[in-house]
């Protein structure tokens, strides 16, 4: 099912040169983006770097089972998605943290969508270069995604984020 899901998003990412948006699949996720961005990396499989030359952004998704992430205890079994989501991000939100050169900051949290949004800044950087974060899961899959565009102001950079979000679709159903 993998392989005909991954021809599937060769051929759909193919035909999408064409048309308004672009189209990607990552672990049974099929990831529609807002106009034309070209994959320009994969990371061990579970996470796929775009870049759109128009908007001058990068960012990267990654889409992994809550279970197989360094962060998860056996305890965490009985826990909500949105409380793992919590989890996850703690965690990774200390990640970044250690390093006294970051700082970091928590955007927003929505229950009801189970995402979190937040931003890393290294200290060397320009403020317009923040990393912005949104964190969300969905059946059982974190997924991250990470945003960078200078060009662009700070609730821009947000709604982009909700908007590739919100059109992530679990296909194995």
């Amino acid at each position: 099912m993998r392989k005909v899901l991954l021809i599937l998003g060769v051929f759909i990412s193919i035909v999408s040169f064409a048309q308004k948006n672009s189209f990607a699949v990552l672990n049974d996720f099929m990831i529609e983006l807002p106009g034309k961005w070209i994959r320009t990396k994969d990371y061990k499989g579970s996470q796929f770097g775009f870049e759109n030359k128009k908007l001058g952004g990068f960012f990267t998704i990654s889409i992994r089972e809550t279970q197989k992430i360094e962060f998860y205890k056996t305890e965490f079994s009985n826990y909500s998605e949105f409380e793992l989501l919590n989890e996850f991000f703690k965690w990774d939100f200390d990640y970044w943290k250690e390093n006294p050169k970051n700082e970091v900051y928590e955007v927003s949290k929505n229950e009801s969508n189970k995402t979190i949004i937040w931003k890393v800044m290294p200290q060397q950087v320009v403020k317009s270069s923040f990393n912005y974060r949104l964190d969300g899961i969905q059946n059982g899959y974190i997924i991250s995604i990470s945003y960078i565009n200078e060009k662009m102001e700070e609730q821009q950079k947000i709604d982009l984020l909700k908007n590739i979000y919100s059109n992530i679709k679990y296909t194995k159903n």
